[in-house]
């Protein structure tokens, strides 16, 4: 009986709905059309560019559909297709819509993973590109961008397209470099909104490029061109403004504190590589102040690392030698670090997060130099001090063919 009233009260629950939206004059879209789920296109990415010869604005998506085929005595087996549609109009909005209007099935935007914008639509006006993406509440907040580097995001996609090669999968593999390399970030919908909409700080997207495949393997079944990271996009005033080159690109994970883990060679006394794996890294900010003027800057960087190979045949575990280690160490982060924000200061840009991190930490002072903020930002006097610490040698503390002996000579 208990199962029954509730079947009952949910029927009268959607009957009135189902009246107050006529009173209302709701449209059918109020309460969602039941589709069979072979009719339903499940895009995973989306580009958006601006047309070079039309001006318009170009929308495509892509998606991979799996088929079963009929084979020998009954059985069956996956065929994988790509589908790419396109769609083109005054606004995105109304090429989205060109775009649904052509599809022979229904496309489902609410499993989009990843955004790629072209450049040519990013140095025009970001804003009026992203603002679709922002605003459509089909989509998920979650979602990846990427800005398409010195080509049109629909044709990165095209190049870098095949069977056996799918552009979607690679994207979800560049999790690995940031977490692996630490040289690229992703960035999501939402944290592009707070970049967008917080003063005095430039907006930094990862850039992707294309790249040529160097392998001799038939192009039957791969493209002649494999998708990249390009390092960052930077966008000022809601236009492309200029990139933070894949060379400088861990300089900069370490600015914003970023990096969770990548590998540093150096070299020890005998001039043989040593491998560090560092599996820890966390940047401070400190603002010096003389009364209510910022004096300088200093990044303070606190990194931990394990020794992951050794090319000698010497014991390195010693004071000395680990001192040693650890400088050289702190020596390479320091100058790509130092790299990045020279770059971002002669610019004139505000791309590291400076501001933002002052205004947390310095609240009150910040409140006397943020009108300022973009005079100040390019003189000032920014330092880096990195502290290094190696915790572990992995599974042996000397290398296998170490003689003490032989050494202590």
């Amino acid at each position: 009986m208990t199962k029954l009233r509730t079947v009952i009260n949910g029927m009268r629950l959607i009957g009135i709905l189902l009246i107050i939206s006529t009173m209302l004059g709701c449209s059918s879209d109020f309460f969602p059309i039941k589709r069979e789920i072979d009719q339903t296109e499940m895009v995973q990415l989306m580009t958006i560019d601006k047309c070079n010869e039309t001006g318009l604005v170009e929308v495509a998506v892509v998606n991979k559909t799996g088929m079963e085929t009929g084979g020998g005595e009954g059985a069956s087996q996956e065929n994988e297709r790509i589908n790419v549609l396109s769609g083109i109009g005054e606004t995105a909005y109304e090429a989205v819509r060109n775009l649904k209007a052509d599809s022979d099935k229904v496309v489902f935007f609410s499993h989009l993973e990843y955004f790629i914008i072209g450049e040519s639509a990013a140095k025009e006006n970001f804003g009026k590109y992203f603002d679709i993406i922002s605003r459509d509440p089909e989509l998920r907040f979650t979602s990846k961008i990427y800005i398409a580097k010195e080509c049109m995001a629909k044709d990165l996609v095209h190049v870098t397209l095949a069977q056996d090669k799918y552009i979607v999968d690679r994207l979800k593999n560049m999790e690995d470099d940031e977490r692996v390399l630490g040289r690229i970030s992703e960035v999501s919908i939402i944290e592009v909104i707070q970049m967008l909409n917080t003063p005095n700080i430039a907006t930094v997207i990862p850039a992707l490029r294309r790249s040529e495949i160097q392998e001799e393997i038939s192009t039957e079944y791969l493209p002649f061109y494999d998708l990249a990271t390009a390092g960052y996009a930077i966008l000022k005033d809601f236009q492309l403004h200029d990139y933070i080159e894949e060379s400088s690109a861990r300089g900069y994970n370490f600015v914003v504190n970023k990096v969770k883990s990548t590998p540093i060679s150096v070299k020890d006394h005998t001039g043989e590589y040593v491998a560090l794996d560092l599996v820890g890294a966390e940047t401070k900010v400190k603002g010096h102040f003389k009364g209510k003027k910022l004096t300088g800057v200093t990044f303070e960087t606190y990194v931990q690392s394990n020794i992951g190979e050794q090319h000698s045949r010497v014991n390195l575990i010693t004071k000395e030698r680990l001192a040693e280690i650890k400088e050289k160490q702190e020596k390479i982060i320091t100058e790509e670090m130092e790299k990045v924000i020279k770059f971002s200061q002669e610019i004139g840009t505000d791309c590291i997060e400076l501001g933002k991190r002052l205004r947390m930490r310095y609240p009150f002072k910040w409140d006397h130099i943020e009108n300022e903020w973009e005079k100040i930002f390019p003189e000032i006097d920014i330092k880096v001090k990195v502290i290094a610490k190696i915790n572990r040698t992995y599974e042996i503390n000397k290398p296998s063919g170490y003689e003490l002996e032989q050494y202590e000579k």
